[in-house]
């Protein structure tokens, strides 16, 4: 409502799923290079169409019940698909899906906390402050909080790119 208006506000269950979605493939988009590290190009051109296989069938599947069907059956597909691609990868690389979880549940948990807060923060004084100036707080937390806590953690990712900025600004 806020950022498109009142017209498309029948769209925000499809984002809803999308975004669900946008989780997974954005983990999911380098596994094409352990494909490749580890020499399995060949594997990884088979698997994939099998995967893009299913996923067409999710489509074909979701279209009963209409877009959202739609979105909602290749979302659940995407997971499924890149679950045996990363159990299948893993196997060649050595590590497991669960380690690879394992890996990612300390970023996921600190998207979690952040979302609640700023869900509860908004749900809060969202009857008090203008919708653009209540978004603009919202996105400024995050980020702020998302960066306090990575740093006070000391997450290796952010020390990483901490360094990097840093090498960048000296230049």
């Amino acid at each position: 409502d806020l950022v498109f208006g009142q017209k498309w506000m029948a769209m925000l269950p499809l984002v809803r799923v999308f975004c669900i979605l946008a989780i997974n493939q954005s983990i999911g988009t380098l596994i094409s290079n352990l494909y490749m590290a580890h020499g399995k190009t060949k594997e990884m051109f088979y698997l994939g169409t099998l995967m893009r296989i299913m996923l067409i069938g999710s489509i074909i599947l979701g279209l009963q019940w209409g877009i959202l069907g739609v979105a909602v059956c290749y979302t659940v597909a995407s997971y499924i698909s890149s679950f045996i691609q990363h159990w299948y990868v893993g196997r060649v690389s050595g590590f497991t899906v669960l380690e690879l979880m394992a890996n990612l549940s300390f970023i996921l948990g600190v998207n979690l906390l952040i979302g609640g807060l700023l869900y509860t923060f908004r749900y809060l004084f969202i009857d008090f402050l203008d919708p653009y100036v209540l978004l603009a707080l919202s996105i400024l937390t995050y980020g702020i909080l998302y960066l306090v806590i990575l740093s006070l953690f000391k997450e290796e990712s952010f020390l990483e790119i901490k360094k990097i900025a840093n090498q960048y600004l000296k230049s």
